[in-house]
């Protein structure tokens, strides 16, 4: 399957407020099937461990996408298998008549 594009986003963050540091990651990743426009999101939650070492007004989304420490390949896959058997259904309904 590669008529498919992947693009991840941070749809939100939780943080300590007397800290700062951020705790909780919120995560969407939405795949499109290219000729088609069809398109499925599969969204999550991380839990941040480890130092920030980055003060949070510095942050951007593309460093804290960097974060997700997970195999997001297993995700994209799923969000196209899921967009495939919409286009190209296994089973099909009706009557011949």
């Amino acid at each position: 399957m590669s008529d498919y594009i992947h693009i991840w986003h941070i749809d939100n963050m939780g943080r300590n407020a007397e800290t700062g540091r951020v705790e909780k990651l919120l995560w969407r990743v939405t795949t499109e099937h290219l000729d088609s426009g069809a398109s499925h999101s599969s969204y999550g939650e991380m839990i941040c461990e480890g130092e920030m070492v980055i003060p949070y007004e510095n942050l951007t989304e593309e460093i804290v996408l960097g974060w997700l420490d997970f195999n997001k390949e297993d995700i994209m896959e799923s969000n196209e298998k899921v967009i495939h058997r919409h286009l190209f259904p296994p089973q099909l309904e009706g009557l011949p008549w």
